[in-house]
């Protein structure tokens, strides 16, 4: 297995900024793909409200 190591990470680890979504952010993407944010798995429809939670905590 091949795998790739920089001196500059922590430990020769890779690291992963998260950066949380603003709410803009969450808005203009709830705007672009409703569908897929407001339909879950189990075919139940959300609210834009609980949409956007959704997307914020994803």
């Amino acid at each position: 297995m091949r795998y790739k190591t920089n001196p500059n990470w922590y430990e020769n680890e890779l690291t992963v900024d998260v950066k949380e979504l603003t709410e803009e952010e969450a808005k203009r993407r709830l705007e672009e793909h409703p569908v897929k944010w407001k339909k879950t798995e189990d075919g139940i429809e959300l609210s834009d409200e609980d949409a956007l939670t959704l997307l914020k905590h994803q």
